[in-house]
């Protein structure tokens, strides 16, 4: 599966920037990309703590006032 952070570990790298958030905050939502599908935060959460995660692009998530233009070296992830 690729992700930033495959791609990352692909790099040598061993750290990724990451943006923590309330996922249980009500401003945040999740929706899938096939139309006619539907998924909850419930089922993210589920998926990733059973360890059966998701096909990439299954989901995808509206996140308000997240920070954007974050740069970061490549020299500070190794």
């Amino acid at each position: 599966r690729y992700s930033r952070w495959n791609a990352l570990k692909l790099l040598g790298l061993k750290l990724c920037p990451v943006c923590l958030v309330d996922y249980n905050d009500e401003a945040i939502g999740v929706e899938c990309w096939q139309k006619g599908e539907r998924i909850s935060k419930t089922d993210v959460i589920a998926a990733g703590l059973s360890g059966n995660l998701l096909e990439p692009k299954t989901s995808k998530h509206e996140i308000p006032n997240r920070p954007t233009g974050l740069n970061v070296a490549f020299d500070c992830l190794q």
